[in-house]
This record gives C-alpha cells, sequence and structure tokens, in this order.
C-alpha cells in the first residue's frame, strides 16, 4: 500500500463551469463516506473523507498538504482446527 498525498490542482474551463471553483482535489481521492488512514508525516489517524455540492474534504481535518491511503484489508481466517 502507498500513502496519496491530498493536493489540489486547477480546473479547466469544463470543470471551472461543472464544479464552480478555481482549484479540484487531484486525484486518486478516496470515495465519499471512506474511512482511510491519514498522516502529516509524524502521526497517523483515522478520517473519514466526504464529498457532497458544498465540496469535498476530510470530516475532521483539513486535508491540504496530508496523505492519505485506505484501510488495509483484514486477513482471512485460518482455521487450525484439525479433525480426527
Amino acid at each position: 500500500m502507498k500513502w496519496n498525498k491530498f493536493a489540489l490542482r486547477k480546473t479547466d474551463e469544463e470543470e471551472k463551469q461543472y464544479f464552480g471553483t478555481d482549484e479540484i482535489w487531484s486525484e486518486p481521492v478516496p470515495d465519499s463516506e471512506e474511512m482511510v488512514l491519514v498522516s502529516d508525516g509524524v502521526t497517523i489517524w483515522l478520517d473519514e473523507w466526504y464529498s457532497d455540492t458544498d465540496g469535498a474534504n476530510l470530516m475532521d481535518s483539513d486535508a491540504l498538504g496530508l496523505y492519505w491511503m485506505p484501510l488495509p484489508e483484514l486477513p482471512k481466517e485460518v482455521n487450525n482446527d484439525s479433525e480426527v
């Protein structure tokens, strides 16, 4: 798994008309309502990404300049019970 940086980029004319803003988040970004690992390079924490008609950001932090990655998948359970 790799860390992705939250960064803004300038919108083109079509995006500017659609989103009504000069900048949007550069891909990749998490899916809306996805819980992700977030880091400032020192600390790691959980936060939720949201997007709606007012924009997109982390629920509890300002994403700009931070890094994120999806939560790792849990390992599949291994049944070590043996039948006699």
